[in-house]
C-alpha cells in the first residue's frame, strides 16, 4: 500500500511504500516520527546526489532543525523510496540538483 506519493523539483512523482516504510523505522528507528519530513526531503530538498554506486539510484538530502542531513535514497527507474536515514554530512556523488 501506498503512504506517501511526492513530486520532486525535477517532476518526477515518487511513492513509499508501505512495506519499505516499515524496514525503513526498523533499520532506522530514529526515523519513526520523521514521515512528514520525509515528503518534505522529496518535495524540497537540498540537494540531490546520483549516488557513486548506480546512475538509477539518487539520494534527496534536506539539512534538518537539529543540524543533521535528512537522507532518501530513490530507485529512479521505478520512482520509489529504498531507504532513509539522518546523517551528519551532505553525501557524496554526482550533484544533480541544488536548492537556490
Amino acid at each position: 500500500m501506498i503512504i506517501l506519493k511526492e513530486k520532486d523539483p525535477l517532476g518526477n512523482s515518487i511513492v513509499l511504500e508501505e512495506t519499505q516504510w516499515n524496514h525503513i523505522v526498523f533499520r532506522h528507528p530514529e526515523m519513526m516520527d520523521k514521515l512528514d519530513d520525509v515528503k518534505t526531503v522529496i518535495s524540497d530538498p537540498d540537494y540531490i546526489f546520483e549516488s557513486i554506486k548506480s546512475s538509477s539510484v539518487w539520494v534527496y538530502q534536506r539539512k534538518t532543525s537539529q543540524g543533521e542531513y535528512l537522507s532518501l535514497v530513490i530507485n529512479l527507474d521505478k520512482k520509489f523510496i529504498i531507504t532513509g536515514y539522518l546523517s551528519e554530512n551532505v553525501k557524496k556523488g554526482v550533484l544533480i540538483w541544488q536548492k537556490n
